[in-house]
């Protein structure tokens, strides 16, 4: 009796474990082929943004049973480095992946690629060498691997940390110039009532850069200190836009204040992390991968 009460447990067992993987076969798009035997393309070639300041180097290209993945090299202008920008472990550029003949090619780069976006993506760093890793499940991935296939960079940035603070009353212009960057300026309006009869306040400035030909961006907030505790209102709205090839950008942000003691401290502006965009937004440098092997 117990040995056929084992029996049946074991044939439960086996019976989820068997559903499971047609689960992941049919529902994953698992490539069975490359179950037991992945395949492993070189590459060769670079893509650089239009700026200059990032070239990646694709060197190779693993697929497997459920997916892509893309080991990728690169290479950051030494003005960069210089300034202390860097990628962080998650931040990596954004590399679509595109069936080879549905790429609309205008000259050496794309306008607006489109393609699949990469389910995970991160920097590696090993011993003295750095590099980005991407991954493309089947799951979501469209084309058929016995089709050759493009890259292309969508967007890159990198970023810096800058700490800076100063005083603000309802009213006030601000202007800070950040060293090898460029100028961030604007003005902090009164503030207004809203249908709950809760203060708003909105801050609209600019950032503009001699140095950079597709500006840079900021990451700022508002705040009432009240000797060591710190209050913040919410965001509640906020925008940035820029020209096609602009080293101009324009900012808007709307907070709401919730607390009534928010205007008993001192307002401070806190300027924090800068980001710049590597390259044009509206054009992709891209690569062809010739995974068939065929010409």
């Amino acid at each position: 009796m117990l040995r056929k009460s084992y029996l049946n447990e074991a044939a439960i067992l086996i019976a989820v474990i068997v559903l499971l993987l047609i689960f992941n076969i049919t529902y994953g798009n698992w490539n069975l082929s490359l179950m037991f035997n992945e395949k492993t393309v070189d590459l060769e070639g670079e893509m650089t943004t239009s700026d200059g300041y990032l070239t990646l180097e694709p060197r190779e290209l693993i697929l497997d049973h459920s997916k892509v993945t893309l080991l990728v090299d690169y290479q950051v202008d030494d003005k960069l480095r210089e300034l202390g920008f860097q990628f962080s472990d998650t931040t990596t550029p954004r590399l679509l992946l595109a069936k080879e003949s549905d790429v609309d090619r205008e000259n050496s780069t794309l306008r607006m690629a489109k393609g699949t976006h990469p389910d995970s993506s991160e920097k590696i760093t090993e011993d003295d060498e750095e590099y980005f890793k991407y991954e493309y499940w089947y799951q979501d991935f469209p084309y058929e691997l016995e089709e050759n296939l493009t890259i292309s960079i969508d967007k890159a940035y990198m970023s810096k940390s800058h700490q800076e603070e100063f005083s603000v009353e309802p009213g006030d212009s601000v202007e800070v110039e950040i060293p090898g960057i460029g100028k961030y300026q604007g003005e902090l309006g009164e503030p207004e009532k809203n249908l709950d009869d809760l203060d708003t306040i909105t801050f609209k400035g600019e950032t503009t850069s001699e140095h950079f030909d597709y500006g840079f961006e900021v990451r700022d907030y508002l705040k009432s200190v009240i000797e060591d505790q710190e209050i913040t209102p919410k965001q509640i709205g906020g925008s940035r836009s820029s020209g096609r090839d602009s080293s101009h950008q324009t900012i808007e942000r709307t907070y709401r204040v919730e607390d009534s003691q928010f205007w008993e401290g001192e307002l401070l502006f806190s300027i924090g992390r800068v980001r710049i965009p590597l390259g044009n937004r509206f054009e992709a440098p891209y690569m062809d991968i010739n995974v068939t092997g065929k010409k």
